[in-house]
């Protein structure tokens, strides 16, 4: 089997398993091991998305982040990585980390009200 083959299948098999229909795009960049799922806005994850961070801010023209994670991201540094990419930047961050494992309406809600603040 071809490894071109191979990647069609297992993103047939990925968009299956997650209910996604085959419009659904999914880039697999078989060197960092990221992968970005777009629908329609971008979701990119994997070993090596957040080194592309800087590039994807500047691309975007993104002047304020908003940051969403429990505490144990917090506890296990991510967060701060995120800092670290996003200061030299310049574009204004804020946190909200009061999510308690899979994020309840409420959970939604309370970060609204944050970020409206």
């Amino acid at each position: 089997m071809a490894v071109g083959q191979f990647g069609d299948i297992y993103e047939s098999a990925f968009k299956k398993e997650n209910n996604m229909t085959e419009n659904t795009k999914i880039e697999l960049n078989k060197v960092t091991e990221y992968a970005d799922f777009q629908s329609p806005g971008t979701i990119r994850f994997g070993n090596g998305s957040i080194q592309t961070l800087q590039d994807e801010i500047i691309n975007l023209g993104v002047r304020e982040v908003f940051i969403i994670s429990d505490r144990g991201v917090v506890l296990a540094g991510l967060v701060d990585k995120l800092f670290h990419v996003l200061n030299p930047l310049g574009v204004k961050v804020e946190t909200f980390n009061e999510i308690s494992g899979e994020p309840t309406f409420q959970d939604v809600q309370n970060a609204l009200d944050n970020v409206n603040d």
